[in-house]
């Protein structure tokens, strides 16, 4: 069964397919600088529970960000890169339920109202919930996971994700150039170890 699936920077269009995503046992899925057009699934919430990855920046994908990707389980889910798409709306409030992110890339799109205050979970402790705090829980790698990693953005990235390990909490956020307003959650900050 395929594990990884790099597609980047090539010609690739039309839409997500609704239908990856539920028992699929990929550790990472790399998709970005391509022409993918459409909104992204919601369906893709029930993704197997090996997903690290997800990079899906620098195509063109519009809609909202779905709320049910709340309910994405994988306990090694890190990274998630939408950055550099169309996408717009808000930004849910249930991703403050994505407690095992370190990366996520938000830059670059069309986002508009607040930050919601449920990301900064509202603790000055780190690890003590909202997005990328899971308290005490610690993620390690998959034992059964035996196809090379590749950083998924850069060799900073990568010692980020290598750091992930022992800091299992929010370490990147990217929000910059899209139209949000309102104030900071000043948990994000205090909560993540930024």
């Amino acid at each position: 069964q395929m594990t990884y699936l790099g597609l980047s920077n090539n010609n690739l269009t039309g839409s997500l397919p609704a239908t990856w995503g539920p028992g699929m046992p990929m550790y990472q899925l790399l998709l970005h600088t391509n022409y993918l057009d459409g909104t992204l699934p919601p369906s893709w919430a029930h993704w197997n529970r090996t997903l690290e990855t997800l990079d899906l920046s620098t195509n063109h994908l519009m809609g909202t960000l779905p709320p049910s990707w709340a309910n994405i389980s994988s306990p090694y889910f890190s990274v998630l890169s939408l950055r550099n798409n169309r996408l717009s709306g808000t930004l849910p409030a249930a991703w403050s339920h994505l407690r095992n992110l370190s990366q996520l890339y938000l830059d670059t799109n069309q986002f508009s109202g607040s930050i919601p205050s449920s990301w900064g979970g509202g603790t000055t402790r780190p690890g003590d919930g909202g997005l990328g705090g899971n308290g005490d829980k610690k993620a390690t790698a998959p034992k059964d996971a035996d196809q090379p990693r590749q950083a998924p953005f850069s060799t900073a990235a990568a010692t980020t994700a290598a750091v992930h390990a022992s800091q299992p909490y929010l370490q990147v956020v990217t929000l910059q150039n899209n139209s949000l307003t309102g104030t900071i959650p000043p948990g994000l900050v205090n909560g993540s170890n930024l």
